[in-house]
């Protein structure tokens, strides 16, 4: 997922290098309610956060012919946010829809049982100081490199569950797939949506401005 956080200025002369970005804050409700990825072979940009100690986020997207797709999962790598290089999130991926919560069910034992059902993960456990980081040049923002797998999947509903092993909380960029296509309304779009993600991507609230340091 190498130059997904670019200024409009270098899209609108490279927009191959380029993912569209998604801007998506915590909804209430999860998993009842979740993101849908329409025409999920674009490739993605998530923006997004995990807000509460051991909260998760759903992301679901349709593969309209066998395929291989790619998802990668990077955390900022801000000063400002201490235990940025400990924040390593998990990826889950799941055939079909994704089951609801059970009468009671935390949401700890929830993850344990969407990991049983998972078909593959992205995942990362580097020790601390030994964790690489990614430098966009453009944005010039350091990442810190997480889980990256590759899946060739048959068409079909998928989901994508992303959670933290431990309580640590804050914002993470989700890369899905590869492919680009850029329009005159995608141009306009990432013009409206950068300079949210810019402004709060290393703010330790998050993007909602609701996390708890």
């Amino acid at each position: 997922m190498r130059g997904i956080f670019l200024t409009l200025g270098f899209l609108m002369y490279c927009p191959a290098w380029a993912h569209v970005p998604a801007l998506l804050l915590p909804i209430n409700g999860t998993p009842i309610t979740s993101y849908f990825l329409g025409q999920s072979e674009i490739s993605r940009a998530i923006y997004a956060e995990l807000t509460q100690p051991e909260d998760f986020f759903v992301a679901q997207f349709y593969v309209k012919s066998k395929q291989v797709n790619s998802i990668e999962i990077l955390t900022p790598a801000c000063p400002q946010v201490l235990s940025s290089e400990e924040f390593q999130p998990t990826a889950l991926i799941l055939k079909g829809d994704v089951p609801w919560k059970l009468n009671g069910e935390t949401n700890r034992d929830f993850v344990i049982r969407l990991e049983k059902l998972a078909i593959a993960r992205a995942e990362s456990n580097f020790a601390k100081g030994q964790r690489p980081q990614y430098f966009e040049e453009f944005a010039k923002q350091n990442y810190w490199v997480g889980g990256r797998v590759n899946l060739k999947l048959r068409a079909g509903l998928y989901a994508i569950v992303v959670f933290n092993k431990d309580s640590s909380k804050g914002n993470f960029t989700l890369g899905l797939n590869e492919k680009e296509s850029w329009t005159p309304d995608l141009y306009k779009y990432v013009g409206d949506v950068l300079p949210k993600i810019s402004a709060s991507i290393c703010d330790p609230k998050g993007f909602s401005g609701t996390i708890i340091p």
